[in-house]
């Protein structure tokens, strides 16, 4: 079944943002098709109620933009996870590119994500320390996108002064 909906008259600019609107079609996923190509969504339930969720090509607050909808088996596999198991690391790549890698080796304080990949390309984070750090960087245990806390039980688990506590990655449930 081909359903036809529109998205028009929103109260603000959409780009990379997600557009949730009430549907009765069925539950599942769904390719939409519009005049910029074809996107995938999905559908989410709450409070009771059934709702299409999918990310648009950006749209202007005055525009309309039509998409045909067509419920399909299964989406496309976008993301892609390798384990890099002797290097302690998991590489996440979408579409092919590589996303951010989650580094978990036993040699690491704490696990953490580095590099993270801007749209365009780029890292949108700064290269963190050599061992040693040789660079004198001014925090050398900010190594990417991490948690952390300051005194847990009287340890020290936010820097890597002496003494410092430390965050293991214990194991992964499942890789797909």
């Amino acid at each position: 079944m081909e359903e036809i909906v529109r998205v028009n008259k929103a109260k603000r600019d959409f780009s990379g943002s997600p557009v949730s609107l009430e549907w009765n079609k069925g539950e599942g996923v769904f390719i939409l098709s519009g005049e910029k190509g074809e996107i995938y969504g999905q559908t989410d339930k709450k409070d009771g109620k059934v709702y299409l969720v999918f990310i648009p090509p950006s749209i202007k607050s005055e525009d309309e933009i039509k998409f045909s909808i067509k419920k399909i088996d299964s989406s496309p596999s976008f993301v892609k996870l390798t384990n890099n198991k002797n290097e302690g690391r998991v590489d996440v790549f979408i579409q092919e590119q590589l996303f951010t890698s989650y580094n978990y080796s036993e040699k690491v304080v704490r696990p953490y994500l580095f590099p993270v990949v801007g749209p365009s390309g780029k890292i949108v984070l700064r290269t963190p320390a050599k061992e040693g750090n040789p660079e004198n960087i001014d925090h050398p245990h900010h190594r990417g996108i991490w948690v952390a806390h300051g005194d847990i039980n009287g340890t020290d688990n936010w820097s890597e002064l002496p003494g410092h506590g430390r965050t293991v990655h214990q194991r992964f449930v499942e890789i797909t």
